[in-house]
């Protein structure tokens, strides 16, 4: 990660990037590092689509740096385990919610 990492990623197109998050609270994701939000931000501009992957585990957490609205990405996916009340919330927001299933 880093400057030149980012100055590379804002040379491709892509059509599709899947993220993953540190925490989401109050509809946005954050991570610890202003470097990993910078890496993240360059593969989030260069797609044509956005997918987050988000666990149980990471909603209502805290983390320093935003990284986005969760409205800026096409599709979240969650786990099972998700609460009733963060799918109602997400729902709220008119956040696209998908629910993958252990097998």
């Amino acid at each position: 990660m880093g400057g030149m990492t980012v100055d590379a990623i804002r040379g491709l197109s892509v059509d599709l990037t899947v993220l993953s998050t540190s925490a989401t609270t109050a509809g946005t994701c954050y991570h610890q590092t202003q470097d990993t939000v910078s890496f993240k931000r360059a593969l989030m501009d260069a797609a044509a689509k956005r997918i987050l992957y988000v666990d149980h585990t990471k909603f209502e957490r805290r983390a320093l740096h935003a990284l986005a609205p969760l409205t800026d990405f096409d599709l979240v996916i969650v786990d099972e385990n998700t609460p009733k009340s963060v799918l109602k919330d997400l729902h709220d927001r008119q956040i696209t919610v998908e629910v993958a299933k252990a097998e």
